[in-house]
């Protein structure tokens, strides 16, 4: 049963002669900067909703990011009835791959690197130097050792010595359209709203539509560099959509009348008549960084003090996810990239001190600071109400780094450093340092202010006049401290949205 006839109260025998249409619809506009789709007034719309595209690359060596995958094209993501907002997801990638890891790694491995090219299966690397415990990505070996790993990863010589975990050619951008991947993103990943509410798109008086902004063709943001001979292979623009491929599928939900019964489609269109209103959560965005200290490494570790206003004054707020990345050099396609296999994807974990402290309504949402990143988890963990699915390797520092500087040390690191990922070297055999790109680039932050789990008007915390105040304390080494680290916010607020007389009104923005 749709929701939207459990809320009309008809029982499932009445909703039962049920039959679902899918549509796919091509967008009204498409550029390189903004992709719009206008949904067609039938039925009522399914949650299962997916944008489904291709893409070229600029060179032989463009590569989408390892764990953001395809979504890295698609900066922002908008609902709209006509002209009014009714939900906005921003930085998309950030937040999806956040979203990612909270899903099971089977699912993960099986599903989502086929949909989006989401590489993230790990294993016990068994070759590590005589290293125990660390982590490698599971890939399969092309010459018969190991032959079950990932699908879509491939374990094969590099050229400097050792071997290389890379992508199969399949799931490779191509510089011709013909034969490069097809992603696909299933949107109730994207927009709460979706598997929240339904709307009965064929009662309605206007329209409703779907806006994708893209991301620029910079180094990081929708490519990376496959450096598939391991030799130095800068980024190269012209890593673009294909707009003849870009398309929309969605499923239409209709319901058949039945002799003796009531009409399904005319109590829920009375019910409308009268005013239905529907309860979901919307994402409000800010962005913050915390200042590195330029071209200049510290010469020892020093701590930043950052206190972030949310503002989100008479919101009721139910969550608060933070996402922390190095900021990027877009100017330097070299070594300008913030993670050359995740590219701008990743919240780099401090490799010292990292404290949290949130307050509310001029208060303090926590006795004492969460101060230990075991803590930090466990409260990104409540969000959710499911754990962040990714060893601690990736989720901290703790244990990999030593010395007054708190350099990372090659012997403690959770990934080995005599592999290549990608065609990258990261320094494994040349300067016997550990994978930076791995360790500790998924210290991802969550907030949970859920009064419960369900779907229901005052799950949230209710939010007075005074801002909403995000305290951190993140640690800058030598190693980390030249650039500056963004802070990516995304507060999951309540919004009611009342349908009547076929026009769509919102409140609690």
């Amino acid at each position: 049963m749709a929701d939207l006839t459990k809320m009309v109260g008809l029982s499932a025998g009445e909703a039962q002669d049920q039959r679902v249409e899918t549509m796919i619809l091509e967008p009204t506009a498409a550029s390189q900067s903004q992709v719009k789709f206008l949904l067609p007034q039938q039925g009522l719309l399914s949650s299962d909703v997916f944008l489904t595209f291709k893409m070229v690359g600029g060179a032989a060596t463009a590569d989408i990011p390892l764990f953001a995958g395809a979504s890295g094209l698609i900066r922002r993501a908008s609902i709209y009835y006509q002209n009014e907002l009714l939900q906005e997801t921003d930085q998309l990638p950030h937040l999806l791959q956040l979203k990612t890891f909270m899903v099971d790694q089977d699912v993960r491995n099986q599903t989502f690197q086929c949909k989006w090219g989401h590489f993230s299966g790990l294993k016990v690397d068994e070759s590590a130097a005589g290293k125990k415990g660390m982590y490698s990505l599971d890939a399969t070996n092309e010459y018969g050792i190991m032959p079950n790993g990932t699908v879509g990863l491939k374990i094969e010589a590099a050229p400097v010595g050792g071997t290389d975990i890379n992508k199969h050619d399949s799931w490779r951008l191509s510089q011709n359209a013909a034969d490069t991947p097809e992603w696909t993103i299933p949107l109730k990943l994207v927009f709460p709203w979706l598997s929240q509410t339904s709307l009965a798109l064929g009662l309605l008086n206007g329209r409703v539509s779907i806006v994708f902004d893209l991301n620029d063709d910079l180094p990081g943001l929708r490519t990376v560099v496959n450096k598939a001979s391991n030799v130095g292979a800068p980024w190269v623009a012209g890593n673009n959509l294909d707009t003849s491929s870009i398309r929309l599928s969605l499923d239409l939900i209709y319901y058949d009348d039945q002799p003796g019964k009531r009409s399904p489609m005319d109590a829920i269109q009375s019910a409308l008549a009268k005013g239905l209103e529907m309860t979901y959560t919307d994402y409000v965005h800010v962005e913050e960084f915390i200042p590195g200290t330029g071209a200049a490494a510290p010469p020892a570790p020093i701590v930043r003090d950052k206190t972030i206003r949310l503002g989100l004054d008479h919101q009721i707020v139910r969550n608060i996810l933070m996402s922390m990345p190095p900021q990027a050099d877009y100017t330097d396609t070299a070594t300008g990239i913030s993670n050359p296999i995740l590219g701008d994807y990743s919240s780099q974990a401090s490799q010292g001190e990292t404290t949290l402290q949130v307050k509310i309504n001029n208060q303090n949402l926590y006795v004492n600071s969460l101060d230990m990143d075991c803590k930090i988890y466990n409260e990104l963990s409540q969000v959710f109400n499911t754990p962040l699915k990714a060893n601690i390797g990736s989720t901290s520092c703790v244990g990999q780094v030593t010395g007054a500087n708190l350099n990372f040390d090659p012997n403690q690191v959770a990934f080995p450093t005599d592999k290549f990922i990608l065609g990258h070297q990261e320094g494994g055999f040349a300067a016997a340092a550990p994978h930076k790109t791995l360790s500790g680039a998924l210290g991802y932050l969550g907030v949970n202010l859920s009064r419960t789990y369900d779907n229901v008007l005052g799950a949230g915390t209710s939010i007075g006049k005074s801002p909403v105040e995000i305290n951190l304390k993140y640690t800058l080494t030598p190693e980390n401290g030249q650039r500056n680290t963004r802070v990516l916010t995304w507060s999951e607020c309540e919004r009611v949205m009342m349908v009547k007389n076929g026009t769509i009104f919102v409140s609690g923005s």
